[in-house]
């Protein structure tokens, strides 16, 4: 609930708390109206029953406007466009904060994520605001109702009626309860078929080139058929035990009505009490009835929107695993050194990804960094980018702890160009603006240029306008990869990261790249993971990483082969016989 609670009155929007305001006035007048409407019914009745030939046109009047009132042409009206209005602010608030709210979960969290999973919370979503809108104008209003007709009963027909029928109430609410707690497994159990169902499409759709290849069409298809199979049969299992429960309900409140009635008409054929009293007593008795209906349902509602967002509960629980300061500051605006202090990483399993790393990139160095695979190589940039926290040691940059600078602020400074070039399913045009969004068709068209691109770009239909697909699959793995570049350049950012940026392209391309490497980040500091030593035989400073993450040897290329038992050299060795 505390999750909750900031959209129930949005702060700084004035027409969402109007409308609140609004819609809290018509369900009290609504109040009102639901006890007067059968209270002039009665007087009609009883008016004509006494053989007047006059018309009764105050209690008509009266009873033609009340209705009027509570229709879709008066109050209802109004509240049903107020609480669209509500219900969309609501929504849309609280979906845009889980939305940010998962982005800033981390690299830790989106790491082991289960994206057709995390989508359907997001969907489910605008169930948590209809918990509340139920409850404050579902609920509260008809128990208002209920207790009013309680009393107008109790002055009508004696108190003894009234407790008859709060005794079945109670029985009601009681049996609604338990119902609730007997539904409620398989409810969850439909909520888990459900986000299966999504995650197995999403996995497949999304790897729809891998499925392929591996000709496992009837597979994914066999998977989904099973997915299904579980979803519907869990919902028949659900909706059985929810109408077995609405019979259950319905035969309380038919016994009750069938005995009160019974009780009611006996005094007015023993003429205790007039015609217009039962009339009465009938619209009163709707009066519980719809209450206790629209009780139960919102109830049903409540309890399945809670257990089906459940899962989005629990990831509001969730806790980043990188979080701002305080005190957070902007990076200074320095040269760019870069020194690790002893850096050591693990993963919450105790695995050590890095143990006791320390160096010092001077600004406009270009820092090459090798090894075996799973020697944590790209494990620094992840690091440097406050992906992850170091376990222990510290990253400085220009003399401040990464850790007290606010992370919108570093990863300004910084840029990257990883082994998966993600591209977004837009045009050529938007991935490469996203380096840097104020940037205009010239500035972008001279990236690409310097990327080696912008000839391919234009073979292509419409250009820089062309669609690229789904995580870029309508290009090449070198043509993700130069438009990754070209991101990067249009970012200009003070400290590079370049993550095997040349690894799926041509040597004729590679060369060109890298001449245009070393021509544009002359002077910043450049960080280059690679497996191809040519690339950074040039490098002012060479790490070299184990097996278990530690840096056995650095310096330039030609020191560390001047050690012929050195593992630098082994992999020299290596790749040129």
């Amino acid at each position: 609930m505390r999750h909750l609670l900031p959209y129930l009155w949005l702060k700084n929007n004035r027409k969402f708390n109007a409308c609140m305001g609004l819609r809290i006035a018509i369900v009290v007048a609504g109040r009102y109206l639901n006890v007067q409407i059968p209270k002039q019914v009665g007087k009609i009745v009883n008016h004509l029953t006494t053989g007047s030939h006059k018309i009764p046109w105050k209690s008509v009047v009266q009873w033609v406007c009340f209705n009027l009132l509570s229709s879709d042409f008066g109050l209802d009206g109004i509240e049903n466009l107020a609480s669209t209005y509500t219900a969309g602010a609501s929504y849309q608030e609280l979906a845009v904060f889980l939305f940010n709210f998962i982005l800033n979960l981390g690299m830790r969290f989106h790491s082991k994520k289960n994206t057709g999973e995390i989508i359907k919370c997001l969907d489910q979503a605008q169930l948590l605001t209809q918990v509340v809108d139920l409850v404050l104008f579902q609920i509260f209003p008809v128990v208002g109702d209920l207790i009013n007709t309680m009393v107008y009963i109790a002055s009508d027909f004696g108190a003894h009626l009234m407790i008859s029928l709060l005794c079945m109430v109670i029985i009601y609410v009681w049996l609604s309860v338990s119902l609730a707690v007997w539904i409620n497994p398989k409810r969850r159990a439909l909520a888990e078929a459900e986000r299966a169902t999504t995650s197995i499409a999403t996995e497949t759709i999304s790897n729809y080139r891998i499925v392929s290849y591996f000709g496992k069409e009837a597979y994914e298809r066999d998977q989904y058929t099973k997915a299904i199979k579980t979803n519907v049969d869990a919902r028949y299992r659900c909706m059985f035990r929810v109408y077995i429960g609405k019979a259950l309900q319905d035969i309380v409140v038919t016994a009750g009505y069938f005995l009160v009635a019974i009780f009611v008409l006996w005094h007015v054929v023993s003429d205790e009490k007039p015609v217009g009293d039962f009339v009465r007593f009938l619209m009163h008795w709707e009066n519980i009835r719809k209450p206790l209906k629209i009780i139960k349902r919102s109830w049903d509602n409540i309890t399945a929107s809670i257990t089906i967002a459940e899962k989005s509960v629990e990831l509001l629980n969730t806790r980043p695993s990188v979080v701002e300061t305080e005190h957070a500051e902007e990076l200074s605006n320095g040269p760019g050194e870069v020194i690790f202090n002893d850096v050591t990483f693990e993963h919450i399993d105790g695995k050590h990804t890095l143990q006791g790393v320390s160096f010092v990139a001077k600004p406009g160095e270009t820092i090459a960094i090798v090894g075996e695979s799973g020697s944590g190589k790209s494990t620094i940039g992840d690091l440097l980018y406050r992906q992850y926290d170091v376990t222990a040691g510290s990253i400085t940059i220009d003399g401040q702890d990464i850790r007290s600078v606010r992370p919108d602020s570093l990863r300004e400074a910084l840029g990257l160009v990883p082994q998966d070039c993600g591209l977004f399913n837009t045009s050529i045009f938007e991935n490469v603006r996203y380096g840097r969004s104020g940037a205009n068709k010239d500035e972008v068209k001279e990236a690409c240029k310097a990327a080696a691109i912008h000839d391919k770009i234009m073979s292509l239909p419409g250009g820089y306008s062309f669609k690229v697909g789904e995580k870029g699959n309508l290009l090449s793995g070198g043509e993700r990869q130069r438009i990754a570049i070209a991101r990067l350049l249009l970012k200009d950012p003070k400290i590079v990261i370049l993550d095997e940026p040349t690894s799926a392209v041509d040597a004729k391309t590679e060369a060109q790249v890298q001449e245009m490497f070393e021509h544009r980040f002359a002077n910043r500091t450049t960080f280059v993971v690679a497996h191809r030593l040519s690339t950074i035989v040039r490098a002012d400073k060479i790490l070299v990483m184990s097996k278990d993450g530690r840096i056995i040897e650095q310096g330039k290329h030609e020191e560390l082969l001047q050690n012929p038992e050195g593992k630098y050299t082994g992999l020299w060795s290596q790749q040129i016989s």
